[in-house]
């Protein structure tokens, strides 16, 4: 059997991922704002969800877009909704500079997924999505960056048992996580 014209509910291609981040992300903003701790389990959804979505979703210009709303909607309030939570945490002096936090950290690596994706459009808008010198030179010069840091985080982490290893890992870890979202 061929599923290729059937999507889950009925609802255009996308609609549930899009109603499963945005409720995740609602629990997470909703969380953050009240002061409270977060789960890990949240925050490893949150990323799982964003990664997924920002590095898969694409819709034909034929195609309804998720939830029925305008072609990117979805991805706006993902961005206004993280501003937000941002804007009245730091007006609010709640977040800890030193990412000590699940709160600091988790808007700081959802950040850093974010800026990818818009280095990503830069990029694709700059080289009209082809494979010039520039961008080959960028995306080669950006996974050998990545590549590195992520081997050095493991060897750091399967060596190393100080406190110096957290440090290691929030200098580090944006970077990875920035690489995801600048890939397509």
């Amino acid at each position: 059997m061929v599923l290729d014209n059937w999507n889950p509910l009925n609802l255009p291609r996308g609609s549930v991922r899009a109603l499963i981040t945005l409720t995740l992300l609602s629990s997470l903003w909703t969380l953050m704002l009240l002061g409270r701790e977060l789960p890990i389990l949240l925050c490893y959804l949150v990323l799982v969800a964003l990664s997924h979505y920002f590095g898969s979703r694409t819709t034909s210009a034929d195609e309804k877009s998720p939830l029925f709303l305008p072609r990117g909607s979805v991805r706006v309030i993902v961005i206004v909704g993280f501003a937000i939570v941002a804007y009245f945490l730091s007006t609010q002096g709640a977040l800890d500079p030193d990412f000590h936090d699940r709160a600091a950290l988790m808007l700081f690596l959802c950040f850093a997924l974010l800026l990818g994706v818009l280095v990503r459009k830069v990029f694709d808008i700059i080289t009209r999505g082809k494979a010039n010198a520039l961008r080959r030179g960028f995306e080669n010069t950006k996974s050998i960056v990545v590549i590195a840091l992520t081997g050095f985080l493991a060897f750091v982490w399967l060596t190393d048992t100080t406190s110096r290893v957290e440090d290691y890992a929030l200098l580090a870890s944006p970077l990875v996580v920035f690489y995801f979202g600048s890939r397509n």
